[in-house]
């Protein structure tokens, strides 16, 4: 069958509503007792999300700008995935800061974890031209070595790390101060 999707004449809202609703089935079929957890964490989540500057941050925007659900536990998805989109666009920002496109930032994380490109490459759909190239500028850098994380590499990652859990505290930070 065809996929889900606008060509479909499925809307968007309606695709964000299926989604929630899926991911709240999903959690209360992992966490039975997921309902108290959400009425307990959803205040001081949106405390958080309300406190995070969207500048810079498309994907946190966007999902910053959709209605939360009433579902208490669709409503904790929604607000734990904006959060998780703020910390991604903060370390897509890391990632440029540091030269690194989409293919090099894969392989850099590939070669610390040891994973092949076989699981990385068709999975983004990058071509092989393009892995290749990624390759090429990460060794001519110093960052990888034979598919193996350098000295250089290993501390370009934390570096990126460090940025990164930086960026995401922000937010965090601002609404425990406001208390």
């Amino acid at each position: 069958g065809r996929p889900i999707g606008f060509g479909n004449g499925i809307s968007p809202a309606t695709l964000v509503e299926v989604r929630a609703d899926a991911a709240a089935t999903a959690l209360r079929r992992l966490v039975p007792d997921i309902e108290p957890i959400a009425t307990d964490c959803n205040d001081p989540l949106l405390e958080i999300v309300s406190a995070a500057d969207p500048l810079g941050r498309p994907l946190f925007a966007a999902n910053a700008a959709l209605a939360l659900p009433d579902d208490p536990v669709a409503r904790l998805w929604q607000l734990s995935t904006t959060l998780r989109e703020h910390r991604g666009d903060g370390h897509v920002a890391a990632l440029v800061v540091e030269g690194l496109d989409g293919p090099s930032a894969h392989q850099l994380h590939a070669a610390e974890h040891d994973t092949p490109h076989e699981v990385l490459q068709p999975n983004r759909g990058w071509d092989d031209a393009a892995w290749s190239s990624a390759s090429a500028r990460l060794s001519a850098r110093g960052l990888v070595d034979d598919g193996r994380l350098t000295d250089a590499g290993r501390v370009l990652r934390n570096r990126i790390e460090q940025t990164t859990d930086e960026l995401a505290a922000a937010p965090i930070n601002r609404a425990l101060d406001s208390d």
